[in-house]
């Protein structure tokens, strides 16, 4: 059973950071409504295919049995569609991916189908063949983890040394959660935004440029407008 934070660990958290405890709730609410772990136990996650075919440079975007996995490397970073999939499986398929990356040849039917000029469809199986062994890792890279939604790509920024330990500690327990936030936020040199409620710095810098057009400022300021009301 994983192990769930209390309202002493967000204040403890606060603290540290330097900022109000109702802003780090409100931040919480928002990345994943106070919850790191779903109704089955697993760690909460969204796979971003943008990201995926962005670290996969692209090798993957017109192969059809991407789409037979319902992987969709769609390039537009608003489009959400894939969100309302299983996050979970979507990251199995992305490793049966992987498998079958390995073994493909310019006369496998879905690359034929993406190719037809046999000179372009010998090129990309080879780019595929090479790229096989990085993309289950590409895959939790291009994942967000946890309590607080941390991009895999950020696992160093989060405090670990390599990938698959902190995927480890996402699986395990909203402490390790916590503690990669705070690590984070430090990190990026986020902490300040928090503390002097600079939050569109802040929201740039946690979530990326396109913050506004997700929603995440409108979400926190009525998460933290109704923080700020309750007795």
């Amino acid at each position: 059973m994983s192990t769930r934070l209390t309202i002493n660990d967000l204040r403890k958290a606060a603290a540290m950071l330097g900022c109000d405890f109702n802003v780090l709730r409100a931040v919480d609410i928002v990345e994943s409504a106070g919850a790191g772990f779903d109704k089955q136990d697993r760690v909460k996650i969204l796979f971003e295919p943008v990201t995926f075919n962005r670290m996969t440079k692209g090798v993957f975007i017109k192969i059809e049995f991407a789409k037979y996995l319902a992987i969709d490397l769609f390039k537009n970073p608003l489009n959400r569609e894939s969100y309302r999939l299983d996050q979970n499986e979507q990251l199995r398929k992305v490793a049966n991916l992987a498998q079958w990356a390995k073994i493909a040849t310019e006369k496998d039917p879905f690359i034929v189908a993406a190719y037809p000029n046999p000179i372009h469809a010998l090129a990309m199986a080879d780019a595929i063949r090479k790229m096989a062994p990085s993309v289950e890792p590409i895959g939790h890279q291009s994942t967000s983890w946890g309590r607080y939604q941390i991009m895999g790509f950020n696992f160093r920024f989060a405090g670990y040394r390599i990938l698959a330990d902190f995927v480890t500690a996402m699986r395990r327990s909203e402490a390790d959660h916590l503690a990669a936030f705070c690590n984070f936020v430090v990190g990026r040199g986020l902490s300040r935004h928090l503390a002097t409620k600079n939050f569109d710095a802040f929201f740039k810098g946690y979530n990326g440029p396109a913050y506004k057009q997700m929603g995440y400022d409108t979400k926190f300021r009525a998460a933290l407008a109704s923080l700020e009301k309750a007795p």
